[in-house]
Parts: structure tokens; sequence; C-alpha cells
């Protein structure tokens, strides 16, 4: 534990690195504070000293003003964004949800030629979320989050396009690719 602190006292970007002793004897914590622009730098040095991921805990603490005359940080980390993607990869059922309503929402507007419901239904729909989290699996080459996300669009869609489908058979609509374009896969696929 004393190597690994060591370590990161020396890196640019970090802060009061400190180790804190459990409750458990023989058992430690390291606490750093670690700028924005350094986390990604951080979290390499972690995995080249042999830390496993799991064992890497992060809070983002937004501070107020300025800290001691450095200029206010506002770039994205790519360990957040990471974070992000694999939060919107899972498959819940508050996606299915919108996603359901968006197939609903999406089918009336092609029923009733009413492009504000067709728009309503891009508006509620989720599914840029899941193609987001593709979109970053694919650019850091983590694969797993990458299907994952490509499962829970596909499952999304399928809802989605079945409570449309079966809506529109049931009003006898025959407009069924425009409800698939009204919940709004090729526009935020594009």
């Amino acid at each position: 534990m004393q190597r690994v602190a060591s370590r990161l006292d020396a890196m640019a970007g970090t802060a009061q690195v400190r180790v804190v002793d459990t409750v458990r004897p023989g058992e430690s914590v390291i606490r750093a504070d670690v700028a924005h622009d350094s986390v990604d730098g951080v979290l390499d040095e972690l995995e080249r000293l042999g830390v496993p991921a799991a064992d890497n805990s992060m809070a983002r603490i937004e501070r107020v003003g300025q800290v001691a005359g450095r200029k206010a940080d506002t770039s994205l980390v790519w360990a957040d964004v990471v974070g992000v993607a694999r939060t919107n990869a899972r498959l819940v059922g508050r996606y299915l949800a919108f996603m359901v309503v968006a197939g609903v929402v999406g089918c009336y507007g092609v029923i009733d030629r009413n492009p504000m419901l067709s728009v309503g239904a891009m508006a509620v729909s989720p599914d840029l979320l899941p193609i987001a989290a593709i979109a970053v699996g694919l650019m850091g080459r983590d694969l797993k989050l990458a299907r994952r996300a490509l499962l829970t669009l596909v499952v999304g869609l399928a809802v989605a396009g079945s409570f449309a489908g079966m809506l529109a058979i049931e009003t006898q609509a025959s407009a069924g690719v425009g409800v698939a374009i009204s919940v709004t896969t090729i526009p935020a696929a594009a």
C-alpha cells in the first residue's frame, strides 16, 4: 500500500495522498485528491501497479469557486464518459417503459398523420443512450460494453416495435415503416 501511495503522490495532478487504516487489522485504504484531467493517468497507473479495478472507487467533488489560483477545470474525463456509458448500457425497466411509450406515441403519430406526435416519440425515446454507449465502447475498445449496449438497444427497439405493431394492427394502420422511424432509430443513429 505504501508503494502505491508513494507512486500516486509523485504523479502530477494528485494531492493529499494518504494511507488510512481500516477497522480490520492489517488492512488499509489509500485516499487521494485527483484533478479531473489526471484521472485517466491515475487509473492507468493503478492498473499497472496491479490494483484490481474492483478495488478502485471514485467520487466527484465539485468545488465552489477556484482552488488556490488554479483555473476551474471543465474538461471531460474519459472515466466519467465510460461510467455514464456503462449506466446507459444496462437493460432496466425504466428504459423499456420509455421505449414502449415512444412506440405507442409514434404509432398514433403515424396513424393520425400527426408530425407533432412523431416528434414527441423521438423526444420520449431513450434509444440514443445505448447508441452513445455503443460508440464509447467501440472508441474505448471495450467490446463487452459495446455488446451489452447493443443488446439493450435491440431489446428496447423490439419492445417498442412490438407494442407499436400491435397498436397498428388493432387500428388497421398500414404504416409500419413510419412507426419504426418515429421511435427515433434513424435520427439517433445519424
